[in-house]
């Protein structure tokens, strides 16, 4: 559906009552106003008019008309769109903007919204979705336009759908004299998390939790363009990714680049054939030569001879797989810092002889979907020394080839922290992967902070911040809004030049806070935590200060336990497969030791009290978080009668909670899809899948 279609009849009606209020709508004094595009717009020309259209029409109530250049007639107010010819006219040259770069000037009555492109300007970088074509990329003219709408207009988007839109009724205030430059802070801002990227939809053809199909695509619809005004892209491609997922199939007679194991196995997991698909996690023998050699022959195909020597290339990409660094060769032992933890370590060791898939993370402290028991009371090691040395050595082999060539890698699991003996050398962009799960307390902040410094110590000047932290809470009302602000302040202070945020889930309503910073944030990286709140709260008129106390009651949820209580919780409420429960995956698990039927009541009286003091659009909003909540307190009953072991109480329950989000999924409350997924695979709750049939 077009944006512009996206107009209720009750907003109609506000902007015609607006019109006949004898407020003065267009304070410039122009009773004629038109959209200009180039006569043969761009695609990206093309949405940034619509959406101008869109948002000023619902502001002003006047109807304005989108025209190619040549057909302009008569006097009035002029917005130009893009690279129009009428920019040589107030000395514009649209040559000269820079990828991602915006200019909004106000000259001679007129306004101009324009800038560079994005990284793919061409027809290729449109997706269909529904019957509306959203640009996949943004590009300087879009982003002059969102950035108009938010200075000049006041507009925000709280959330995907047409409650979220902020867009206060106003004339266009005059603006001449206005020339505002700028490009987006940060290289790359990406929120993660797809429904239509799911690897249960793209592979088998499944969906979860949605009682029709098309309010599935809706919401994805509706994801995506909230994300695009939200300004989420880059301008910049960084190569990062679990890089060698698929080398275990492809290179199995190559052993010797595998990690080996205590007991000399290379290349699988013991309790897996080498052929099975779950050894996309083993990891690389990352002090083997040869394995450099290949990793820079392949990047050179695609280099050498091809791109310019002043132009910089495509990242080599040096992240590991998704598991906890476990070569135990004697090269990359050799490799690594002294730390006592080796020594005391199960396998490190050398008393565990081989790992299975479920104990890949054994040798070291990451919980994620409760492996890593066996390192409990130990002080894991830090393996960090053995990769900054390949990553170092990668980049050195690369640059032989290029000579701006750069290297991706991360800083995960047991090589999160800081080296202690090796600098990263010049090249080298390190994506930090923190440990940063819930509860997101002050000290796991300290903690992030502390590693983060420590890199930039040890020579890191180009840092990507890569969390999970937007996993914690599930579908459950919660937030971490404020430590998250916080946290990339800091991070921005100190090097970091992207955030590469895993994973949007979508609870809506439950999230709202949380969502709308972690996506603001990322094009004012700078702006404070007050600065994000207000804007949130101020959409809900009388009610904006009950708003805030509800979204600091989840707030608190942060200081409720310590680590090992959170521990010893996900270990009273395991997955059906014997994994600790309450992680990214699973928290609705743990949610009876968390939540209390007397804190849904407390938190409901709070959004009780802000619904009395609003009406129309703000009290909407209101009742669109207390969607969210119910969802929450009908999950924590499910939960909390699966526990009893009352097979009839859990299967009412049960059917309570799926009848309730089948009722309100047209209204985007949430994303039902994946949480529902995690709910039958780790809690064993009876969801039904049905066919999806991506693009229908």
């Amino acid at each position: 559906m077009q944006a512009e279609a996206l107009m209720s009849k009750e907003n109609a009606k506000r902007a015609f009552s607006v019109a006949v209020s004898g407020l003065a709508l267009f304070a410039c004094g122009y009773t004629k106003t038109q959209i200009v595009l180039p006569d043969a717009p761009t695609g990206v020309e093309a949405f940034a008019a619509r959406e101008l259209k869109y948002h000023l029409e619902k502001a002003t109530g006047r109807i304005l008309p989108v025209v190619g250049e040549s057909r302009v007639d008569g006097t009035g107010l002029r917005f130009y769109i893009g690279n129009v010819a009428a920019l040589a006219k107030v000395g514009i040259v649209y040559s000269q903007f820079e990828c991602e770069e915006r200019l909004v000037k106000g000259v001679g009555g007129n306004v101009y919204l324009v800038g560079g492109n994005g990284p793919v300007a061409d027809k290729s970088a449109f997706g269909v979705c529904e019957t509306d074509s959203l640009p996949s990329a943004g590009g300087g003219t879009l982003y002059a336009v969102y950035d108009f709408l938010e200075k000049e207009m006041g507009v925000r988007w709280l959330w995907p759908g047409e409650l979220g839109e902020v867009i206060p009724p106003r004339g266009i205030p005059p603006m001449d004299g206005v020339e505002r430059r700028g490009r987006e802070p940060l290289f790359k801002r990406v929120l993660r998390g797809n429904l239509e990227e799911s690897r249960r939809i793209t592979i088998a053809n499944r969906l979860f939790g949605w009682k029709h199909p098309a309010n599935a695509r809706r919401d994805a619809q509706l994801r995506k363009l909230w994300c695009m005004r939200n300004r989420l892209g880059e301008r910049r491609s960084y190569n990062f990714g679990h890089a060698f997922i698929d080398w275990p199939k492809r290179f199995r007679d190559r052993p010797e680049i595998f990690a080996m194991q205590p007991g000399g196995l290379r290349g699988r997991f013991s309790d897996l054939s080498i052929d099975d698909e779950a050894n996309r996690y083993y990891t690389m023998c990352v002090s083997n030569p040869k394995l450099h050699d290949m990793l820079v022959d392949f990047w050179a195909r695609n280099v050498r001879g091809k791109i310019a020597p002043n132009v910089r290339p495509p990242c080599v990409n040096c992240c590991d797989n998704d598991s906890g660094g476990f070569c135990s060769c004697a090269r990359c032992r050799s490799w690594d810092a002294d730390d006592p933890g080796f020594a005391a370590s199960p396998y490190w060791s050398g008393a565990v002889k081989e790992l299975s898939l479920k104990e890949r993370f054994s040798m070291c402290k990451t919980i994620w979907d409760g492996e890593g028991d066996q390192a409990r009371g130990v002080s894991a090691p830090s393996v960090t020394d053995r990769y900054v040395r390949f990553y170092n050595a990668v980049v050195a082999k690369a640059r032989k080839v290029h000579p701006l060539a750069e290297v991706c890698a991360y800083a995960y699991v047991n090589y999160t922290k800081p080296p202690k003996e090796v600098r990263v050398a010049d090249g080298v962009v390190i994506s930090i992967v923190p440990d940063i799960s819930f509860p997101y307390s002050a000290a796991q902040s300290r903690g992030f902070r502390e590693t983060w410094l420590g890199w930039n110590r040890m020579g890191a000047s180009q840092m990507f911040y890569r969390p999970n932290y937007m996993f914690n809470g599930g579908n459950m009302p919660y937030s971490s809004a404020r430590r998250m602000v916080e946290d990339i302040n800091f991070a921005f202070k100190h090097g970091m030049i992207a955030v590469d945020q895993d994973s949007l889930k979508g609870a809506w309503s439950a999230q709202a806070m949380k969502n709308y910073v972690a996506a603001r944030i990322l094009r004012e990286p700078d702006a404070t935590y007050e600065k994000m709140s207000e804007e949130f709260c101020s959409a809900f008129g009388k009610a904006a200060g009950d708003v805030r106390r509800y979204c600091e009651m989840l707030e608190e949820l942060n200081e409720r336990f310590s680590k090992e209580e959170w521990m010893e919780i996900g270990r009273r409420n395991r997955t059906k497969m014997g994994g600790l429960g309450g992680t990214g995956f699973t928290f609705f698990l743990a949610a009876p030791d968390i939540y209390t039927e007397e804190w849904f009541a407390n938190a409901d009286a709070i959004l009780s009290s802000a619904a009395a003091k609003v009406v129309g659009a703000e009290l909407s909003r209101v009742e669109f978080l207390r969607k969210g909540l119910k969802d929450g307190l009908l999950t924590y009953r499910t939960r909390v009668a699966q526990k009893s072991g009352d097979a009839k109480a859990f299967d009412a329950a049960f059917r309570a909670m799926a009848e309730y989000r089948a009722s309100v999924e047209a209204e985007h409350v949430c994303d039902w899809a994946w949480h529902a997924d995690m709910e039958f695979s780790y809690g064993g709750w009876p969801h039904k899948s049905q066919p999806y049939y991506l693009g229908r």
